[in-house]
């Protein structure tokens, strides 16, 4: 018994160790002290970002190189964008490449809960809607591998209080695994794969777009209960959105927006 709890002593101590070299580390990132809280309590496993890399490096990479390839572009790339679209369920990888973007792969978005509309309190179900950098890496999470984004950011903190809404939540994670609750969940396989990639380009060259549905397709329009500001959000996304043309495969904003159904004709708690 003793030798056990000596054992657990120790294993304790290296763990603590291990964050005490880490959070330096992170710290020069730009992660604030709160931030790296959350972090150390989510941190539970031993696993490193190494150890991922030498696990699904080789594998992820046999996936992603021809696809980079056959978009004319070098891997890793300087930057990339994902962009994730709730209502079509599909989450788009965009590399940056001599002045503009260009895509790279869909990977399906298998589980994330809530609805159209951003997210307003901690508990409320809902994804966020927004532009988001990623904070860190997290090797050790409880659905496989996660990317931490930074909800809430400034534009959510700024109109929360200027409604007076507190405890807006919080460890907003692009995850593996199947299921989410608030988060995005896209399966172990893509979530290797966008983890040695944002691992090989560096998190600081990452952004995530959040829409509640492809504003390239379709004309903004939020629902009946969202807050004023939406309009403007969805406004400003859709601008965002401008900049990753689909190419004759997907037609655009222009004239199609009349022939096609709109997300909101099939929910009907839009505004009109």
């Amino acid at each position: 018994m003793r030798q056990g709890q000596r054992w657990i002593g120790w294993g304790l101590l290296a763990l603590g160790l291990a964050w005490l070299y880490a959070a330096p580390l992170l710290a020069s990132e730009g992660l604030s002290r709160q931030q790296l809280l959350e972090m150390r309590a989510i941190w539970q496993g031993k696993r490193t970002t190494k150890q991922v890399l030498e696990r699904y490096g080789d594998l992820a990479e046999e996936r992603l190189r021809p696809r980079f390839e056959q978009a004319g572009l070098a891997y890793p790339p300087e930057r990339i964008s994902l962009l994730a679209l709730k209502e079509e369920k599909r989450m788009e990888l965009w590399a940056w490449h001599q002045g503009a973007w260009r895509h790279i792969h869909d990977y399906p978005i298998l589980g994330a809960s809530g609805h159209a509309g951003p997210k307003l309190r901690q508990g409320d179900k809902q994804v966020p809607e927004g532009v988001y950098r990623v904070l860190y890496l997290n090797p050790n999470s409880n659905y496989h591998l996660s990317m931490k984004l930074n909800y809430p950011n400034q534009a959510d903190r700024q109109r929360a209080k200027r409604e007076g809404r507190a405890n807006l939540g919080g460890d907003i994670f692009i995850h593996g695994s199947e299921y989410s609750v608030g988060c995005l969940a896209i399966g172990n396989p893509a979530i290797q794969e966008l983890y040695v990639l944002a691992a090989r380009t560096g998190v600081k060259n990452i952004e995530t777009i959040i829409a509640p549905y492809d504003f390239r397709r379709h004309k903004p329009l939020k629902r009946h209960d969202d807050p004023d500001w939406v309009d403007d959000l969805y406004v400003q996304l859709s601008m965002r959105l401008q900049e990753f043309p689909r190419g004759q495969g997907q037609r655009q904003v222009a004239d199609s927006q009349a022939a096609e159904q709109h997300p909101a004709d099939v929910l009907g708690e839009y505004a009109n």
